[in-house]
């Protein structure tokens, strides 16, 4: 049923490692059904630091803070925020990112 909300594509490239100067390096690039919901809104981020976030985006897998996202406008962006929704038995469901 979630698949029926996912009807946009999102490039997601998930954090593999970062090198001694502090750059970051991505797996390959992967294309993902999302739900992308442009809006402005102000969210906390993993420091607990308030930020404004200006798009929310949906998608049925597991992301971390490192990971990045390429939106249909071409913006890269790096998650602000996630929220990781769970299935009774404690399977994830989706998650939903502000970036």
């Amino acid at each position: 049923m979630l698949a029926d909300y996912l009807n946009q594509t999102v490039t997601y490239e998930q954090f593999h490692s970062r090198d001694m100067a502090n750059d970051v390096s991505y797996n390959a690039a992967v294309s993902l059904p999302a739900r992308v919901s442009y809006r402005q809104k102000k969210v906390y981020t993993q420091t607990g630091d308030e930020v404004i976030s200006i798009c929310h985006v949906t998608v049925a897998r597991e992301v971390s803070y490192d990971d990045r996202f390429t939106l249909p406008d071409g913006k890269i962006l790096v998650p602000k925020a996630l929220r990781h929704a769970r299935n009774a038995d404690g399977t994830l469901h989706h998650t939903g990112v502000d970036l």
